[in-house]
């Protein structure tokens, strides 16, 4: 995924969700595992960052289920590190998989064709 891109989804996110890119889900459901490993590395080779909190209130009143609000200039970050993650030759093809869904799911909330990401 390169700059341009990237750029294409911060602007998406600023326009239709400028207080920021929520993201809610069991907690050991495949989307928040990947989400944990993406803002997990910290800043990154391209010395970027994932800004992002966590609703804990969000937890307490529906059951444990977690709650992630980025900010629409982490987006771009975001995607590419899931999409850098999704072509990777790893050994675990799930996790891949579960990578690139979510890459697709965040791109198409967004109204940009996933196709135009890689």
């Amino acid at each position: 995924m390169n700059e341009q891109q990237q750029n294409t989804i911060v602007k998406a996110c600023q326009k239709q969700v400028p207080k920021g890119y929520i993201v809610s889900g069991l907690p050991n459901s495949d989307e928040i595992g990947a989400l944990i490993r993406m803002t997990a590395q910290g800043i990154d080779s391209h010395l970027q960052a994932i800004h992002f909190t966590e609703d804990l209130e969000y937890a307490k009143a529906f059951l444990g289920r977690r709650q992630f609000k980025f900010d629409p200039k982490s987006m771009g970050v975001l995607c590419r590190r899931l999409a850098k993650s999704a072509l990777t030759d790893s050994d675990d093809e799930g996790q891949r998989d579960n990578d690139e869904t979510l890459l697709r799911d965040i791109l198409d909330s967004l109204g940009i064709d996933p196709d135009d990401a890689y």
